[in-house]
């Protein structure tokens, strides 16, 4: 077994398989790391316009609660005026 062992380490076939390996590990790698990059950029792409989104909504909101909030003083204003005047 050890000498088929040895023999098989230094055949031609092995260090091809082994070159092969590698290769197809490294073109591997190079997609992966490819996605990755692609990930990355749809990821940061989609935080800030997520951001902008998160900011634009709170925009809105103050501004809706600000209108709401003068509707209520409004609105307590003239109830208060009415219990005067009652």
């Amino acid at each position: 077994m050890f000498i088929f062992c040895c023999l098989l380490f230094t055949s031609d076939t092995f260090e091809a398989a082994v070159n092969k390996h590698f290769r197809n590990k490294y073109i591997t790698t190079a997609a992966n790391l490819e996605k990755m990059r692609n990930l990355r950029d749809k990821l940061f792409f989609y935080k800030q316009n997520r951001q902008k989104q998160l900011n634009y909504n709170q925009k809105m909101y103050c501004q809706k609660n600000k209108q709401l909030l003068d509707n209520k003083f409004f609105f307590d204003k003239s109830r208060a005026d009415n219990k005067v005047n009652v």
